[in-house]
């Protein structure tokens, strides 16, 4: 039945067309075959079974899915940051507010991060200060936390972020002078 298999070719959900049996057999030719996209390389049914039981196989395919999702990620981020770079966040009105600050008119812990995001890719580091304060602590955060997920878990690393942000949302909101330093503007 095994040969029988491996001589007839067999139409997959790949959406690609048809594969031999030995091509099914070996994760290099999922990757060269002309399917695209990550979703349906996961869904491919040789890249599920592939592996079996070997947990070196398996660690080799969930480090070959984080990869392909960072290089997604830092593909959509460079796209978005080269957006901002040329569209001034309060010139344009097009760009999406804070749907708290239209709602309550409170400043919440994000409010000015995309203005501060530009005001830093083109240089003005005091004005990016002045609209979020927290803007490169939270970028340190996130690049951490990408390196080392597990961190997130970890009541020593989430609480006191929690408590961080919690305290920037109330001091930015009182409406007493060195607080109001807080407000973005």
């Amino acid at each position: 039945m095994l040969q029988a298999r491996s001589r007839r070719r067999q139409k997959l959900p790949c959406g690609h067309g048809l594969h031999s049996a030995p091509e099914l057999s070996s994760m290099e030719s999922i990757l060269r075959c002309r399917c695209s996209g990550l979703l349906r390389i996961m869904q491919h049914p040789d890249f599920q079974e592939s592996a079996g039981n070997d947990p070196v196989k398996k660690i080799k395919q969930e480090r070959l899915v984080k990869l392909l999702f960072f290089i997604f990620l830092a593909a959509a981020g460079g796209i978005g940051l080269i957006f901002l770079y040329f569209h001034n966040p309060v010139a344009t009105r097009w760009l999406p507010q804070c749907s708290f600050y239209r709602l309550t008119g409170l400043y919440c812990s994000g409010c000015g991060t995309t203005r501060a995001l530009y005001a830093a890719l083109h240089g003005d580091f005091y004005a990016a200060f002045r609209y979020n304060l927290l803007l490169f602590p939270s970028l340190i955060l996130i690049g951490v936390l990408l390196w080392k997920p597990r961190l997130a878990l970890r009541a020593w690393v989430a609480y006191p972020v929690l408590i961080i942000l919690v305290l920037y949302w109330i001091l930015r909101n009182i409406p007493v002078y060195p607080f109001l330093l807080l407000a973005p503007h």
